[in-house]
């Protein structure tokens, strides 16, 4: 049985080990390798235009199939943002300015936009998104490692996202594995189509 080979584009390793776990459930035919480039990230709030440059960057530069991803947060008090800017948002206000932000009521969504680039240079998008409540109770030292993902109690648990690693739960409610759902869903379609045709 021949296996496809995609590049994963990161320089995080848990993210790698999350999504090579996360697709051997479902098929042995993908082979995640992870490679890493410097992206001079663009500071937009358009989720599309960002994964979009990622992608071009990362195609001109390996030419091989290849997946790119972003991911952000959006505090409902203020609809779209700080969405894709979530990181240098943090980066200026801190944790407790984010905190100020989101209350009273603490309600955020938490996206991962996956970008796929086909051998031939196609670009395809899938999204995950997950609600919730940011729970300002838990330590900034686990915040500042973990990020949002260590804040946001998704409706319906009680339990944060990143207190979920390691647990068969967490493939429910994070946004990068409902976007790797989406992925694995359409790729293996794709692929059906070209056994058969």
């Amino acid at each position: 049985m021949s296996t496809k080979e995609i590049i994963y584009v990161t320089s995080n390793e848990m993210k790698v080990k999350t999504v090579r776990r996360f697709i051997r459930k479902f098929t042995s035919e993908i082979t995640i390798v992870s490679e890493n480039i410097f992206f001079s990230e663009p500071q937009s709030l358009d989720e599309n235009f960002v994964i979009e440059y990622k992608a071009r960057e990362a195609w001109n530069k390996f030419q091989r199939p290849l997946l790119v991803d972003d991911a952000g947060f959006y505090i409902d008090e203020f609809k779209d943002f700080p969405g894709p800017l979530a990181k240098p948002t943090a980066m200026s206000l801190g944790w407790h300015g984010i905190f100020k932000l989101a209350g009273p009521d603490f309600k955020a969504r938490i996206y991962c936009r996956l970008g796929y680039v086909n051998e031939n240079g196609e670009l395809i998008h899938y999204r995950g998104e997950t609600k919730g409540i940011l729970d300002v109770t838990v330590p900034l030292s686990i915040v500042e490692k973990r990020g949002v993902y260590a804040l946001l109690q998704p409706e319906k648990s009680d339990r944060t996202i990143a207190s979920m690693t390691g647990t068969n739960e967490i493939d429910l409610y994070s946004p990068r594995t409902k976007a790797l759902k989406n992925f694995l869903n359409d790729i293996r379609v794709d692929d059906n189509e070209d056994k058969n045709s």
